[in-house]
């Protein structure tokens, strides 16, 4: 029998008429016609199969067969969720059809009965879905509130219970699918379906059919065969309106393609592309049997040809002879192939591993001229093409080329006189020298027995590193280099050395810290950093300079060391250059100064004290090294607490600082003033003491002269009384009223008495008692002083037993503790000396505590003996040894692939621990280099500052010298000014000579006799007091203002304070104090004018006169501007521009910011007193005013006042005169007043606004 298919076309082409084809009719018109008669035949036939219930309704439900609507109903179950119930229904239903007898008739009938009561049982229990937020319970307007122990939530919690366990499961199901696929041969056992598709009939007649692989795009088997489905003879084959997407090729779907674009509705659309038979094309379709990855899910494609390789070696190597043998027939002469040399492959992968550590072969061959690596052309291996083997080799010679070039970069220089790169770049060669030692072990340890991929594969990243070091130091592929005998390459000639170098290789790290030459750089720039910290080591802590190739920071000059003033510390040791980049490395530049000034100031404090604690301590020191482990960056800043700890407790024990001698000098200070207080109130008592017995004997001859006028008074009554005794009784009223008024007025006095002795006792007495309370007070400061000194002498003999005690405890050990250093548990010991002695001295003021304190003291020793033989102290390297050991082998592994390992001996201890490369990865390197080397920088060099200020301030009493120079020379005493000033100004008043008054006996004396005067005259900074002649003139000059310029008053500064009071600061307190000489003169001036007018008014009686009054204004006048720029200059010098002195020194932190902060000072009152050349033409101004007052006087002394002739009294011949000077110094004071608003109004010199406020009294000048 015909199978179906046939069957169809038989009937297609009787149902067609015999035509022929008429004119203009396409050729294989009948043949579309028979395709379109089978599309149909075949859409009738599977129309009441497969047809979308969902979309519209069955036409006839009761036509289909009972087992289709059976089918139907397992269908529905199987998509709500009931596989299990689906299978069972459709096993029941094969095993009635398998039974041996055939069913009765009325089966159909009894089946189609059950199929019309589904659904009509019982209601089921509702599955649990997944909208867990949508309400399932009844709706109502009054829910009664359930609480958290609710059904409702008991039934949520369960299914999301049950949800998340299935999806676990599903998960884990998947997973375990999935390794088996990536496991499986290609192609095979892929998990398509998670059901058992070899039971379920559905899913063989569904997805093992024709329809399965036109609806499904997925499948559990590649070698499935499709057939049509099984089709009853009683169907009604109505037809399906299945079209198959147009023009859509197989090979390009991919698996996109799905199934709901192969619906009918989708489909409708009438489309330009030709119509494909889509059963034919199922029918004669070949399914390809070749298997690979790249089609996995895909729809098999047509067949690639196999490649060549697959053949094998031998095939592949014939194959290339052959086109080899046809190019030189075809080209003849004129292609020069190369001959292709067949090497056996282990030769071949020795050749390379020689080639990598830089061996030359007869595969590689170095080009010396280039030093580079070739490898010899058309060497091959079988299975391989000389093309193909070209690109590996060359990388390989590529290596081997930066290897070689590395390895002649790095070669140890001869010490002698031509190696002048420097010690830094020793350390760096050393560096990489290492590195390269093991990439050598890297290559030796690498079996002979692996492929040339395998090699290429492991040493690329290796490769990778070689080349960037290679560009790094300039010797890389790209860099063109001389001849073998041509010395040093050119690009090493021009590679950084010295600091540069450092900042060349910290650039670098930076630029680099996410990739794989992160931690190569590190250990290069670790292993270069050596020279330059212990050259910073040496000189920090030490003062020692150590550059023999002067490549460092610092010059020294032997001539200036020998100086002993401010060259000495400005010119000894001076910085190589100006910019700090060729001074110090990048990461450094920060603190390049105070490292420059700690040198400096280690230097000077061994010059000027040798025996300072700072020079000739015993305390070891934090190291300075780069560092990148997590323990030991722990470790330097736990030894720079340690050390900073113990320096300061030696500093107390040693020195003075700033702020004690601030402290002690407040505390002398304030017993002065106690002092004072009670000399004041023992005054005070003896005044009161003798006030009172004046009054007390005033008092009583008051009462005896009371006493004899009474006696006498009562005689002269007794008297009266016998001659009048009848008056007498007519005038008893007024005698008793006269009794009763004296006894009122004695007791009135005696109780005024009373009080007035009462109030002076309670005076005087609270003044005692407050007098006794300040004694009591400074006797328990003093007691306290002196037990100071009793205290130091207790805790030094402390210590000193507590260090003999630990040397005993140590010695025994001795075998133990060989390889340990003693310093470490002394220093450990001696740190904590100072609690056992506050101990031992509790204990001995207070009985009781004295068994507890020695069982402390007991338990502390035993503690310390122990601590001591643990306690181990690194030695840091005296020799630069290390430089030529491996280097750090876990940076090196960091940067290695993981398949391969470099080998490490036991021998050779690593220099970091395992911490080292995360600390390296957690933190930046400017965080690591802080940590490591500015820290330990940054302790001490605040020590030594702070050293150096206490040192100055403390000991050689910079502060005072300051005062002393602010007391004489800015004549902030004002006895001394005005003493010194009178005595020169009188005897130049009377008209001595410049020989007699500028002689030195002459000027001793008048120094000598102000300094009585003086209230710090007898400090011991008055004796570097000394006057000096700039130049000894002919005359002195009339009328001159600066007449005495010629003279200036010098003050001694020994070494080593001559470093910050320099020859340019004393000329410039030189320059103040002529200044400030010449208002002492003018003031002289106006003084003697005043003498001279009131002399004037008493001899010729010209008080009346009208000219006299006019001179005493014009005197007042000019009175009133002197006073105003004496009292500016004395406000802006010696208080305003003081105090910002004495703030400015409070925060000073090493000897330059001393010395700026000094020169400041003085270039502010330079400034501020208008000394400046800027100020010049304003000087200019105040100078020709000083002249005019001078003329004034001279011309006021000249000649005599005439007598009083007329009634404006008496005259003076020169009046004219002294009013064109007076008319002349008011033009010059408006002008000055007009220039000094002005700049006042810029905002230029805001100090002027003082001056402006002070001459501008009343508003003189602008009202007038």
């Amino acid at each position: 029998m015909a199978s179906v298919p046939q069957l169809l076309d038989d009937l297609c082409e009787a149902l067609l008429p015999a035509a022929k084809v008429h004119l203009g009719q396409r050729r294989g018109s009948r043949k579309r016609a028979k395709q379109s008669l089978k599309r149909v035949a075949y859409n009738a036939l599977f129309t009441s199969l497969f047809q979308d219930e969902t979309r519209r309704l069955q036409p006839d439900f009761s036509r289909l067969p009972v087992k289709n609507k059976i089918l139907m109903l397992s269908f529905d179950l199987r998509v709500g969720g009931l596989g299990a119930e689906a299978d069972r229904l459709e096993e029941l239903v094969e095993g009635l059809e398998a039974a041996p007898g055939r069913p009765l008739a009325e089966m159909g009938s009894v089946l189609d009965l059950l199929v019309q009561l589904s659904g009509s049982g019982p209601p089921r229990a509702p599955r649990r879905g997944r909208d867990y937020f949508l309400p399932r319970g009844p709706v109502g307007r009054r829910v009664p509130y359930g609480g958290y122990d609710c059904g409702d939530l008991r039934a949520f919690e369960a299914d999301v219970g049950a949800l998340i366990s299935g999806e676990e499961s599903l998960c884990q199901d998947l997973i375990r699918r999935t390794l088996q696929v990536m496991e499986a041969a290609p192609g095979t056992g892929l998990p398509f379906s998670y059901g058992d598709p070899s039971g379920d009939r559905f899913e063989r007649d569904t997805r093992f059919s024709l329809f399965g692989a036109l609806v499904h795009s997925r499948t559990n088997d590649m070698d499935v065969r499709l057939d049509l489905p099984p089709v009853p003879d009683s169907a009604d084959l109505a037809g399906l309106a299945i079209k198959v997407p147009p023009s859509v090729d197989p090979s390009e779907d991919e698996g996109f393609q799905s199934a709901s674009n192969l619906t009918p509705d989708s489909q409708s659309e009438p489309s330009m592309t030709p119509d494909i038979d889509l059963w034919d094309a199922v029918l004669t379709y070949e399914a390809s049997k070749r298997r690979c990855w790249e089609q996995v899910g895909c729809t098999p494609g047509h067949r690639e040809e196999p490649y060549l390789t697959e053949a094998g070696r031998d095939a592949f190597d014939r194959s290339c002879r052959l086109r080899h043998g046809e190019l030189q027939v075809v080209g003849g002469g004129l292609l020069q192939a190369p001959q292709p040399i067949l090497v056996r492959e282990c030769e071949l992968v020795k050749d390379a591993l020689n080639v990598l550590i830089g061996v030359v072969s007869t595969t590689f061959s170095l080009c010396q001229p280039a030093q580079a690596f070739t490898v010899k052309q058309g060497v091959h291996v079988s299975g391989a093409s000389p093309e193909s083997m070209s690109s590996l080799l060359s990388e390989v010679a590529e290596c081997g080329t930066h290897y070689a070039r590395l390895s002649h970069f790095s070669l140890q220089p001869v010490l002698d006189s031509s190696c002048s790169r420097g010690l830094v770049f020793q350390a760096f060669t050393s560096g990489l020298r290492r590195y390269l030692q093991y990439y050598r072990a890297c290559v030796l340890s690498t079996p002979p027995t692996l492929s040339l991929l395998t090699i290429g594969f492991l040493f690329k990243k290796l490769g990778r590193q070689l080349r960037y070091l290679a560009e790094l130091c300039g010797v890389g592929t790209g860099t063109a280099l001389p001849g073998a005998g041509g010395g040093e390459p050119r690009a090493a000639a021009a590679f950084p050395t010295g600091v540069k170098l450092l900042s060349y290789l910290y650039q670098e790290a930076l630029d680099n810290c996410s990739n794989e030459h992160y931690p190569v750089l590190l250990s290069l720039l670790k292993t270069s950093c050596e020279p330059y910290t212990r050259f910073i080591h040496d000189w920090v802590y030490s003062g020692v300079f150590r550059d023999i190739y002067g490549e460092f920071m610092i010059q020294v000059n032997q001539e200036y060391l020998g100086f002993r003033d401010k060259f000495y510390w400005t010119h000894g040791y001076v910085l190589i250059s100006k910019e700090v980049e060729d001074c110090v490395p990048v990461f450094l530049k920060h603190v390049a100064h105070d490292v420059y000034v700690c040198g400096k100031t280690i230097n000077l404090l061994k010059l000027c004290c040798p025996r300072h604690y700072l020079c000739c301590s015993d305390v070891p020191v934090p190291r300075i090294s780069v560092i990148f482990s997590l323990e030991e960056l722990k470790d330097i800043e736990k030894d720079c607490a340690i050390y900073v700890g113990r320096m300061e407790r030696v500093a107390r024990h040693s020195s003075i600082s700033k702020e004690e001698k601030e402290l002690r000098m407040e505390i002398a200070k304030q017993e002065l003033i106690i002092h004072a207080r009670e000399a004041a109130s023992r005054v005070l008592s003896e005044l009161s003491d003798r006030q009172m017995s004046v009054r007390m004997a005033l008092d009583a001859r008051k009462r005896e002269q009371f006493q004899r006028l009474k006696e006498q008074f009562e005689k002269d009554q007794e008297r009266r009384r016998v001659a009048r005794q009848e008056e007498l009784d007519d005038d008893f009223s007024y005698a008793r009223e006269l009794r009763d008024r004296e006894k009122r007025l004695k007791a009135l006095e005696e109780q005024l008495e009373r009080k007035a002795r009462q109030a002076l006792v309670d005076h005087y007495s609270q003044l005692s008692a407050e007098a006794a309370r300040r004694e009591q007070r400074a006797l328990w400061k003093v007691q306290r002083r002196r037990l100071a000194s009793a205290r130091l002498r207790f805790l030094l003999d402390d210590q000193k037993q507590i260090q003999l005690l630990p040397h005993i405890l140590l010695v025994e050990p001795q075998e133990m503790l060989k390889d340990v250093s003693e310093e470490k548990p002394l220093e450990l010991l001696a740190a904590l000396s100072g609690a056992h002695s506050q101990e031992g001295m509790a204990a001995q003021s207070s009985p009781d505590l004295g068994e507890e304190a020695a069982q402390r003291w007991g338990q502390e020793q035993a503690y310390l003996a122990g601590l001591a033989g643990q306690y181990c102290l690194e030695r840091y390297p005296d020799s630069f040894e290390a430089m030529s050991e491996p280097p750090v082998a876990r940076l090196l592994h960091h940067g290695l692939p993981r398949a391969f390992t470099l080998p490490e001996e036991s021998r050779v201890q690593s220099d970091t621990d395992e911490t080292a490369v995360q600390l390296s990865e957690l933190l930046p390197l400017p965080v690591l280099m802080k940590h490591s080397i500015t820290a330990p920088l940054a302790a001490h060099v605040s020590l030594v500052n702070r050293a150096a200020a206490d040192y100055f301030f403390g000991e050689l009493r910079l502060g005072a010298h300051f005062e002393a120079l602010r007391h004489f020379l800015l004549m902030e005493d004002g006895e001394f000014a005005q003493s010194l000033s009178d005595l020169l100004f009188e005897k130049l008043g009377a008209g001595q000579t410049p020989g007699e008054l500028l002689s030195p006996l002459a000027l001793n004396a008048v120094l000598s006799k102000a300094l009585q005067y003086s209230l710090h005259g007898h400090t011991p900074h008055a004796a570097n007091l000394s006057f000096a002649l700039k130049f000894l003139p002919e005359a002195f000059a009339p009328n001159a203002p600066d007449v005495l310029s010629c003279l200036e008053l010098r003050y001694k500064v020994d070494w080593p304070l001559n470093i910050v009071v320099t020859e340019s600061c004393l000329s410039r307190y030189s320059g103040i104090f002529s200044f400030l000489l010449q208002l002492k003169l003018m003031m002289w001036t106006l003084k003697d004018i005043c003498c001279h007018l009131k002399r004037t008014a008493r001899v010729s009686q010209a008080a009346g006169s009208v000219q006299f009054r006019q001179l005493q204004l014009f005197k007042h006048e000019m009175q009133h501007f002197v006073k105003v720029t004496q009292g500016y200059i004395a406000n802006q010098i010696l208080h305003v521009t003081w105090r910002e002195f004495q703030a400015r020194l409070a925060l000073v932190g090493d000897l330059e910011e001393i010395q700026r902060a000094h020169a400041e000072y003085l270039h502010k009152a330079v400034f501020r007193g208008l000394l400046t050349e800027k100020a010049a033409p304003v000087m200019n101004v105040i100078h020709s005013i000083f002249s005019l007052v001078l003329k004034f006087r001279s011309q006021l002394i000249s000649q005599p006042w005439g007598p009083a002739s007329g009634p404006r009294g008496a005259e003076h011949p020169n009046f004219a005169l002294m009013q064109q000077s007076y008319s002349t110094f008011k033009y010059y004071s408006r002008f000055l007043f007009k220039v000094v608003s002005k700049l006042v109004n810029r905002g230029y010199q805001p100090h002027l606004e003082d001056f402006l406020l002070r001459i501008n009294f009343n508003n003189y000048y602008q009202d007038t």
